[in-house]
């Protein structure tokens, strides 16, 4: 199901995207502006996943990020396009395992992420055990 049409979804409207194969980076157009990805000093931002299907039930047990910065990251996980949980996570930690309450599983998952201060969000990940994160 891809009526969405999108893999990212902004909460600001930007009139072009274009990425530059040479130096591996993103640009965007916005507001009378050209700005690069992870250049700059960081805004506050929410960024929403694509929706992810998978074909059979999944059980989704817990979740890892790596962070850098200072400052509040908010994990919201949705399970069927329903509010699953809300983490709320300090840049300052590096890094930070969570569980994410039991569940029977679902077919579609999505995550949307807000970061408020200086901190970036490096990687995020998820898993049905914590043995599964064991390589991330």
């Amino acid at each position: 199901d891809e009526a969405g049409g999108a893999m990212t979804e902004y909460n600001f409207q930007h009139t072009a995207l274009m990425r530059l194969p040479v130096l591996d980076t993103l640009y965007f157009a916005a507001g009378g502006g050209i700005y690069r990805f992870r250049d700059g000093n960081p805004l506050a931002a929410t960024w929403r996943s694509k929706q992810f299907i998978t074909p059979q039930y999944t059980k989704l047990g817990i979740g890892f990020a790596r962070m850098s910065g200072s400052g509040n990251i908010t994990v919201k996980v949705y399970a069927d396009e329903v509010l699953l949980h809300t983490q709320v996570l300090l840049a300052s930690d590096r890094t930070k395992y969570f569980r994410l309450p039991p569940y029977r599983g679902a077919l579609k998952w999505q995550i949307e992420v807000s970061i408020a201060g200086a901190g970036v969000l490096e990687d995020i990940a998820f898993a049905h055990t914590a043995d599964e994160l064991k390589t991330v």
